[in-house]
């Protein structure tokens, strides 16, 4: 046979791939070796994950494991794809990488875990960008993208979830003839009443489903036309497969006056299997639809597999900019002077600080450095309950605003309204709530950091992320308490007059430097 003849040939005009063990892995061995020190140098976002995708408790990050395995043997299967380019370091790379890194320490610092772990997967892929171009980053895209169905921000979609599939659900019994009644989450039938907690809101199947499209998409190299539809389905396909397990549970309840044992347990398996069963039947049918794609690429001849000056700087800034966090932690001592927190006399009419004999309202934040509550007394005999928290530095777990605090203690309220009111002594973030006895009461609260004052607790958190890149900041939260008696417009007028008066003494009490040893704090009930 004459090769240059077939060569000619356009019906044979693909040459033969060149054999795996010819290509040099050096290129896979950089890229693994940047996404290796992304984790470790990132290793608070490291053990962030591995607690949620070891968390058998929780159970909605456990597909994670499997699904890192998944994204290294893609990585590897694209491995001639990955060689085949010449490295072209990219400026717009770099800028992207300053930027995510910057962003995720700004995050970590304020201790907003699922917005950190959000800038993770970014920021292993923009390091590959930096380092090697678009043409090499492209290919690691999905299999770096794919760790997003990994994450525990999908948890915020609960609540919606929960929603529509509560009424989905309802909608289905009165179909299906079964009395029903819905009220927020809970489903009532005559039998007994079900209750669609977060568990059941179908977050879970969501999220395994993306990535199953995500990953057979990539596998049969599909276009993204058919990506997007086979996604668009599976995400249907899974929200659909759920609300028959809810309907089918509640179903099971009606016949069987609440005493099938979906019912009493083992409903949690009922739904994977159901899930996995589905899941298997529509993928089994959109393959055999698949078209066949030759993913073949021509490898570039002799492709640069490194650019050291690049490959460097790369490194340098994935340690760098974190290193010099962690060494301003490191080389900052801790103040160990004694921190008092001194709530001031109270301006007539108000008498204070007197000591607080309501227990119905004790705050609970985690790491606080001190708290302070006391009583004001105005001259008709009503009470302001002041709360003050004091942070020195925060950290995750030990922050102003997070999972681990609780302004209104750990009696169970109720909020009725929560909005940002501007009085005469400036903006604070109302909340009306309703306590177990029924009393209401209304609630002013603002954050100061470092100086400057926040009423939107998710903001008061960033800019403490982003002033502790320099040196932690104190915080303080200063939340005032008073009954809705007889309405609450009279509640809110002796907040309102209390905190022109006394606010910013108050404040300025709470955020005063630690005093000096010898020095005796004014009277008030002091928290550990």
């Amino acid at each position: 046979m004459n090769v240059t003849r077939m060569i000619d040939d356009p019906q044979h005009s693909r040459p033969a791939p060149t054999p795996i063990a010819a290509r040099p892995p050096f290129r896979l061995i950089a890229v693994f070796g940047l996404l290796a020190t992304s984790a470790l140098i990132c290793w608070p976002a490291s053990a962030s994950l591995y607690r949620y995708w070891t968390d058998v408790e929780d159970l909605g990050g456990t597909h994670g494991p499997l699904l890192l395995a998944t994204s290294i043997f893609l990585i590897f299967r694209a491995r001639n794809e990955v060689a085949a380019p010449a490295a072209q370091p990219s400026i717009l790379g770099f800028a992207g990488l300053i930027a995510c890194a910057l962003a995720w320490l700004v995050t970590l610092r304020a201790g907003i875990e699922d917005l950190q772990l959000l800038f993770f997967p970014p920021l292993l892929w923009l390091a590959v960008f930096a380092a090697f171009g678009w043409s090499v980053a492209r290919m690691v895209l999905l299999p770096i993208g794919v760790l997003v169905t990994a994450l525990p921000a999908w948890g915020h979609l609960a609540g919606p979830l929960q929603f529509i599939t509560t009424h989905a659900v309802g909608l289905l019994a009165a179909v299906a003839g079964i009395p029903v009644y819905i009220e927020r989450n809970f489903v009532t039938i005559p039998e007994g009443v079900f209750e669609i907690a977060g568990g059941c809101s179908g977050v879970h199947y969501l999220v395994v489903a993306i990535a199953l499209g995500a990953i057979h998409g990539e596998m049969t190299g599909a276009s993204w036309r058919r990506r997007a539809i086979l996604l668009g389905s599976l995400m249907g396909l899974a929200l659909f497969l759920n609300w028959i397990r809810v309907f089918t549970i509640v179903v099971a309840g009606h016949l069987t006056s609440m005493q099938h044992s979906l019912i009493t347990h083992g409903h949690y398996w009922y739904g994977w299997t159901l899930f996995a069963i589905g899941i298997v039947i529509f993928m089994w049918i959109a393959s055999r639809s698949d078209p066949v794609v030759d993913t073949y690429r021509r490898p570039a001849a002799a492709p640069v597999a490194l650019r050291p000056p690049a490959y460097l700087l790369t490194l340098g800034l994935l340690v760098g900019l974190p290193g010099v966090v962690y060494l301003i932690d490191f080389a900052t001592p801790p103040d160990g002077r004694e921190l008092q927190v001194n709530l001031p006399s109270g301006h007539s009419p108000w008498v204070g600080p007197v000591h607080n004999q309501d227990s119905s309202w004790t705050p609970e934040f985690a790491g606080a450095h001190q708290q302070a509550q006391s009583v004001y007394i105005d001259s008709h005999g009503n009470p302001l309950t002041v709360t003050g928290v004091v942070f020195r530095s925060q950290r995750q777990g030990a922050e102003l605003v997070g999972e681990a605090t609780k302004l209104f203690g750990s009696v169970e309220v109720t909020t009725q309204a929560e909005h940002v009111i501007d009085s005469r002594a400036g903006r604070f973030r109302e909340t009306i709530i309703v306590g177990p006895a029924g009393a209401r009461y209304v609630v002013w609260s603002v954050y100061d950091i470092g100086g400057r004052q926040f009423v939107v607790p998710f903001f008061s958190q960033l800019w403490y992320g982003v002033r502790s890149l320099i040196g932690a900041p104190t915080s303080v939260l200063l939340s005032v308490r008073a009954a809705c008696e007889p309405t609450c417009d009279a509640g809110r007028s002796r907040l309102d007059a209390f905190l022109s008066s006394m606010g910013g003494s108050v404040l300025a009490a709470l955020t005063a430097p630690p005093a000096p040893a010898g020095d005796a704090a004014r009277s008030a009930e002091i928290i550990p």
